[in-house]
């Protein structure tokens, strides 16, 4: 089976890779250690963004680049041949990202990540939120099968999008393997040490800088703590500015509230990895996720996790975390205090989460996926 797979998220030049990135570039590896395989990534490339062609050496092979065109998403490509494309000699292709083509003659399997651009417009960036609807409701139409990454998205997409079931599936993600490996105390320390950390000294939380992630939240119950817990234990948000928090922004970059509050981003997945070993408590308070991959980064990390009752979150974190109402800002300080002066309760979480994190995996995920093309091809 011949597979052309889209990675035009996984090289823009950002220096960040966010949930959807990390999936295309994690599945495009994982299919290509299948038996049977031929996996072929494609870029779309705008002349307004620049590739990365450098960064994804490990895809190995060669990288095709696809003429963008919107009438090409629109389906009104029948101008454009399957040779100009490149992809006459496909037996199917995958959309990850909202970039979903419509070629005549080959099944396309899409991916909806979550419904928030028309479930929740108020959490998307209102430039943006008007073109991806109608790109989404038009393409989505001509998808042979779509990808859901929860059940819960699954249901919110069939609501919203009128998708049929039918045409739907449910493949869950994985933390990358490296967090599942101690890193070398040494070299934590270092890590720690060079962003002002020490280890289990701090709460960390994981997320782009934006309303649904509700950080807002977070530093509120944070700062709610007595000033004897602030005083050994910070927050650490590791994550790039998304869009919607400027005052959020103003705050975190703010000299002094860094004594309590440090701001990180552009890690690399080394030190990424280093600070999730190194906290006391990772803590997700989102409003709303299509899977959540930061609750399985720490649950592989063998963290506690207080993580958000809201979503597809408790669908995800199982009875492995303490869930919380994300709006609660005085339940959410409570837990935070307990888990920090609580060494059994914190013990007994990071068995479980061990447990949880080795449910998902991406070789289990890259055959479900063959499933779906399978599905496409033959039904």
């Amino acid at each position: 089976m011949k597979i052309g797979i889209s990675a035009t998220s996984t090289m823009m030049i950002s220096g960040f890779l966010d949930g959807i990135n990390e999936y295309t570039s994690k599945l495009i590896c994982t299919l290509r250690n299948q038996n049977g395989l031929i996996v072929k990534p494609f870029v779309f490339k705008p002349v307004r963004y620049r590739i990365d062609f450098e960064r994804f050496k490990h895809l190995d092979g060669h990288i095709s680049r696809m003429p963008f065109s919107f009438n090409m998403i629109l389906g009104q490509c029948l101008h454009i041949s399957l040779e100009e494309c490149g992809v006459a000699d496909l037996d199917i292709y995958h959309a990850t990202d909202h970039r979903v083509p419509y070629f005549k003659n080959i099944p396309v399997v899409a991916n909806i990540h979550d419904a928030v651009p028309i479930a929740f417009p108020e959490w998307t960036n209102k430039s943006f939120r008007k073109t991806k609807n109608v790109l989404l409701k038009r393409s989505f139409r001509w998808a042979n099968r779509v990808i859901c990454l929860s059940r819960t998205a699954q249901k919110e997409v069939i609501k919203y999008w009128a998708i049929p079931e039918s045409i739907t599936d449910v493949v869950y993600l994985a933390a990358d393997e490296g967090y599942f490996y101690k890193i070398n105390k040494s070299d934590k320390i270092d890590i720690l040490g060079k962003h002002g950390l020490e280890d289990k000294c701090y709460f960390l939380t994981v997320g782009t800088i934006q309303p649904r992630k509700n950080q807002e939240n977070l530093i509120k119950a944070y700062r709610m703590l007595s000033s004897n817990i602030r005083k050994y234990m910070k927050l650490v948000l590791v994550g790039n500015y998304g869009w919607g928090c400027s005052h959020l922004k103003d705050l975190l970059t703010d000299e002094e509230n860094r004594q309590e509050i440090i701001w990180l981003q552009n890690l690399s997945k080394r030190e990424l990895a280093a600070l999730y070993q190194g906290s006391l408590c990772f803590i997700f308070p989102s409003l709303y996720e299509g899977f959540g991959m930061p609750i399985v980064e720490a649950f592989a990390s063998e963290t506690p996790v207080i993580a958000s009752n809201l979503s597809c979150i408790p669908e995800i974190a199982g009875n492995s975390a303490i869930l919380v109402d994300p709006y609660n800002t005085q339940e959410m300080s409570r837990i935070m205090r307990e888990l920090a002066l609580n060494d059994k309760l914190r013990e007994n979480l990071i068995e479980k989460g061990i447990q949880r994190a080795k449910d998902f995996s991406w070789k289990k995920c890259a055959e479900e996926t063959i499933q779906v093309y399978k599905k496409a091809l033959y039904n």
